[in-house]
């Protein structure tokens, strides 16, 4: 048979348990509003040269925890893994192509990708 004690003991240690389990289940649920949005370009590299006989580029990359995402100004859309692609004609010389997310709570990361084309 428990002591008192004893089972004082036992309720206090399984409140610290729901506690922390409740703590680590809501740091979980948060952690898209904690970190915001994510973006990362995959091709092509910045800084890169494109060929002047063929000035076009599908620009990869992957964007996580958006509401919308930007290129150039121009709204796009990502598929159910936040990966996006678009075909861009780029100009002879030097370009700059901007890319922007932003979350449903204004957070925004924004990237700039610069490419030459010679």
């Amino acid at each position: 048979m428990a002591t008192p004690d004893t089972r004082a003991l036992v309720k206090i240690t399984l409140i610290i348990f729901a506690l922390v389990g409740l703590s680590a289940y809501a740091y979980v649920q948060t952690r898209a509003i904690l970190t915001g949005p994510t973006l990362l370009i995959l091709s092509p590299a910045n800084g890169a040269s494109v060929a002047s006989t063929s000035p076009q580029i599908t620009l990869r990359g992957e964007a996580h925890n958006i509401s919308f995402i930007t290129i150039n100004g121009l709204q796009m859309f990502v598929d159910e893994q936040g990966k996006f692609a678009r075909t861009l004609l780029l100009a002879n010389g030097y370009n700059i192509i901007t890319i922007e997310a932003q979350d449903k709570f204004n957070h925004s990361v924004k990237k700039e990708l610069q490419l030459i084309v010679k």
